[in-house]
């Protein structure tokens, strides 16, 4: 048979057999997970390492995700008081005044929210250390090349 992948290992996943065609006429494998359980995977999907276990890795990836690595954080706000800030939210970046991506900009040290920016911002303010000097500096820099 064309590509047989009985008894390949695509991350935690050992396919144990064909079983069929889904409704686009592609492969499906059955699998079994390192976990034990049992799953039909369609071989693109294992192939192009789009499906790597049962479902058993995200669940331990989420709960490994805390504060704010979790995508589902909430700023360390308990759900009443994150709802409300949510409702408050700006609806721009403080920085660059954009619209698309936008988050709640926290202080690491005291966890305390202090405004709505965008990935891009955010990002740049977490890489410059939450540190003002470093944007005066790197503002300075900027004046000087542009004169």
């Amino acid at each position: 048979m064309k590509n047989d992948l009985t008894g390949c290992v695509f991350g935690r996943l050992t396919v144990l057999e064909r079983c069929g065609k889904n409704k686009h006429r592609q492969a499906l494998w059955l699998c079994q997970c390192s976990c034990g359980t049992q799953k039909v995977v369609q071989g693109g999907a294992l192939q192009h390492n789009y499906t790597r276990s049962c479902g058993c890795l995200n669940k331990e990836v989420a709960k490994s995700q805390t504060g704010s690595k979790n995508p589902r954080w909430n700023g360390g706000f308990r759900a009443a008081e994150a709802k409300r800030r949510k409702e408050q939210i700006d609806s721009k970046c403080a920085v660059c005044f954009g619209t698309k991506k936008l988050c709640w900009d926290h202080d690491h040290l005291t966890n305390e929210y202090r405004g709505t920016l965008c990935d891009t911002c955010n990002r740049v303010v977490g890489f410059f250390k939450n540190d003002p000097t470093r944007f005066d500096r790197a503002a300075e820099y900027l004046r000087n090349v542009h004169t």
